[in-house]
């Protein structure tokens, strides 16, 4: 919108498109379930995210990752037991309001806009990985309940709202 100010926030209007897997890796964890291993105490996440803005169909995409990581012991190295990683689509109704642009290459997306993105994905890939590992040795691996804000910052550095 023109003559917005950068410091007042829009609310964004988005219809959820879809989310695709785009690959989903599982690791052969026979041994450690063999060993009783402590899937909760011993296991680290990492999470990656990328976005992209699509000004000619008014969409945001986000690629993101989730990985969970064995932590090394004396007896064994680390080991990643299961990736993930979608893309997901949003239309954005009001899109020329929340991304002002200077230009056509760069837009200013607002910190508010991502948060919830965020928001919106991980949880979205959170009830995918359980429905994916159900009927295996992997249910036990999940996505514990984050601040999406916190992922936000850690992923695209912090911003101001």
């Amino acid at each position: 919108m023109e003559g917005q100010a950068k410091n007042q926030p829009v609310e964004a209007q988005v219809r959820f498109m879809s989310i695709q897997d785009r690959e989903l890796i599982l690791a052969d964890i026979s041994e450690l379930v063999a060993k009783k291993f402590d899937f909760k105490s011993f296991t680290q996440i990492q999470m990656k995210g990328q976005h992209r803005v699509i000004p000619k169909a008014k969409q945001f995409e986000m690629i993101f990752s989730i990985a969970f990581y064995k932590e090394a012991t004396e007896d064994d190295p680390a080991k990643t037991l299961l990736s993930f990683t979608t893309l997901t689509t949003f239309d954005v109704v009001n899109f020329s309001e929340v991304f002002l642009t200077e230009d056509d290459i760069h837009f200013d997306i607002p910190n508010e806009f991502l948060i919830r993105i965020v928001d919106i994905v991980v949880s979205t890939m959170r009830g995918m990985i359980v429905e994916k590992t159900a009927n295996s040795d992997f249910r036990k691996l999940y996505v514990p309940l984050i601040d999406p804000k916190v992922v936000s910052e850690f992923i695209f550095g912090e911003r101001e709202s």
